[in-house]
């Protein structure tokens, strides 16, 4: 999964538009790695997930490794597409494992706090 994070306050159509152009560019520029791209955005009406506005995911559909003409790795692709997306506006890449970054944020009990961070009462 790859999490963007933007300027809290961000308006929900311009997440909307900045996403479409981050799906395009990734299906531009890995054709033979990435297949489909998914991007969510906001939080449900039954807001099981905490993400707002300016934090949204997108979860690509990546190919088998031994298809990929550009990247060698997971670190590799990572690292190409950080390249990609260095200068977009207003966004800042993390990349997680959607289960792990859901445990870390259990473990936690907030999911605004950094997942290396102590808990503490």
């Amino acid at each position: 999964m790859i999490n963007v994070v933007r300027l809290a306050g961000v308006a929900i159509g311009e997440v909307v538009d900045s996403n479409t152009r981050i799906e395009r560019l990734l299906l531009a520029h890995f054709p033979d790695e990435i297949d489909r791209v998914w991007s969510r955005a906001g939080t449900a009406e039954i807001a099981t997930d905490p993400m707002g506005s300016k934090l949204d995911g997108h979860l690509p559909d990546v190919e088998a490794a031994r298809e990929w003409a550009q990247a060698r790795t997971q670190e590799d692709l990572e690292a190409r597409i950080d390249d990609l997306l260095r200068d977009f506006p207003g966004v800042n890449l993390i990349y997680t494992q959607p289960i792990e970054m859901r445990m870390n944020e259990m473990i936690c009990r907030h999911s605004s706090r950094p997942r290396h961070q102590s808990v503490r009462r």
